[in-house]
């Protein structure tokens, strides 16, 4: 039988380690409150979230410059990147325009499509939207690919509001003087394609600008008064997004 002495000394021994493991409890129990607190302030951001904030700087952009409400779209066309929204609807109308000669293939997938030829070897792939193609030479334009008069093509590239993200492509074009660059908007968010180096610019929209161009469509940007040599452009509504214009 163990003397009073002897229960004593076991009785301190075990004492600090019930309240080490009391004190562990009591920290997790602080930790968990600290997170359902946090989730009850913030909230919860689920898979939507970024979609939701993207809606919400469209909106506000469209208020902000006086244009048109973007269209409704279902949840599975929010899926679909806004080059083919008019392939996965299907139907509209495709038209192939007056052709003047040379060899000529048109592929309309959907939405008002028009394509008028002048002459050479020329191909047109339309996916969606209304489009108008005119070409006049052999072989389609450089750059980014034949587009309006002998002009070419930038296209902003789907993702380009994310900074860092391929944005202009082609990043440098190289242009006829008096030509005509036409500005594809691939992205679901307003671009710009806005001469200078960035809003701080005192040149800036001084020598060429398609100002806000919506999702899914395109605007032309006139160079017949701009001189030869090598601008800087930018996207207003994304000032990280740059590119260059070489005119000869």
């Amino acid at each position: 039988m163990s003397s009073p002495a002897s229960h004593d000394e076991e009785s301190k021994g075990y004492t600090p380690h019930m309240r080490g493991v009391a004190l562990g409890i009591l920290v997790m129990g602080i930790s968990l409150a600290a997170v359902i607190l946090l989730w009850v302030t913030i909230g919860y951001q689920g898979p939507d979230f970024s979609t939701q904030v993207m809606e919400r700087q469209q909106e506000w952009l469209h208020e902000q410059y006086g244009l048109p409400p973007p269209p409704e779209l279902s949840p599975e066309m929010l899926e679909v990147p806004p080059s083919l929204r008019s392939v996965a609807q299907g139907g509209g109308v495709a038209q192939t325009g007056e052709t003047g000669g040379g060899n000529q293939t048109t592929a309309a997938g959907g939405g008002n499509q028009t394509t008028a030829a002048g002459g050479g070897n020329q191909t047109t792939a339309a996916g969606g939207g209304n489009q108008t193609t005119a070409a006049g030479g052999a072989g389609g334009g450089g750059g980014g690919g034949a587009a309006a008069a002998g002009g070419s093509t930038i296209n902003i590239l789907e993702g380009s509001s994310i900074q860092g993200s391929p944005d202009y492509d082609p990043d440098e074009l190289t242009a006829s003087a008096g030509a005509e660059v036409t500005v594809v908007n691939q992205d679901t968010v307003l671009h710009s394609a806005t001469s200078g180096t960035g809003p701080q610019d005192p040149e800036s929209a001084q020598q060429f600008d398609t100002s806000l161009i919506n999702a899914g469509e395109s605007a032309t940007l006139s160079l017949a008064q701009v001189t030869p040599g090598q601008y800087d452009y930018y996207c207003i509504v994304h000032p990280y997004m740059t590119g260059k214009i070489v005119v000869q």
